[in-house]
């Protein structure tokens, strides 16, 4: 079997390409400690050159942003999805806080990934997490107690995941109803918001 070092190079469009790159080191990521995957690995499962992957990311932790945020896409489109079902407001965060739930069952080293973005001290890492979260709280209510508030949800959603498929809690319903309701009730107390008022797929914490 011919190994990714020695495949045959492929001309491809620079987005193309980093595009490739992003997605196999989002698959190392995944696997392995990030503070220990060295530019070599992710090159090899890229098929590319060590030089390459420097040239776009710089370093390691530009890296692990780039892998970060293409694995947050794939959460939020999966979200997303879920905020556009019929129903009343309160109704949309259940589908999104389920749609969230699923994700992570189906997609473990993906949330593995993500959640260790958490513990890095990288700024491409923190500007990638601060990005996300302020422009979820700008849909809701575009105020620091908002910010601070879906700071503390996506941790909430992302540590319950974590606890269900550490624990082997199968009780889907029941965490997604607890989970809404602290959700819900959080996201009321902000004075002026609603979730309708947002619109769309932005318009509820994910």
């Amino acid at each position: 079997m011919t190994s990714a070092a020695h495949r045959p190079r492929r001309r491809l469009d620079p987005a193309v390409r980093r595009r490739e790159i992003v997605e196999a080191a989002a698959r190392v990521f995944a696997r392995h400690d990030p503070g220990e995957v060295s530019f070599e690995v992710i090159a090899e499962e890229a098929g590319v050159s060590r030089s390459l992957v420097y040239s776009y990311f710089g370093d390691r932790g530009g890296l692990f942003a780039a892998a970060y945020s293409h694995e947050l896409e794939r959460l939020d489109a999966a979200v997303d999805r879920a905020l556009q079902t019929l129903g009343s407001d309160r109704d949309r965060v259940a589908s999104a806080v389920s749609a969230y739930l699923d994700f992570a069952r189906q997609h473990r080293q993906s949330l593995a990934l993500i959640a260790s973005a958490s513990t890095s001290r990288h700024p491409a890492v923190r500007q990638a997490i601060r990005s996300r979260t302020d422009r979820i709280a700008a849909a809701v209510a575009d105020t620091p107690e908002a910010r601070l508030l879906i700071h503390g949800i996506i941790g909430m959603v992302e540590a319950a995941a974590i606890h269900a498929l550490e624990s082997g809690d199968d009780d889907h319903d029941a965490l997604v109803e607890l989970l809404t309701q602290v959700i819900w009730d959080g996201v009321s107390s902000l004075d002026g918001a609603g979730l309708g008022d947002a619109g769309g797929g932005e318009g509820a914490p994910r």
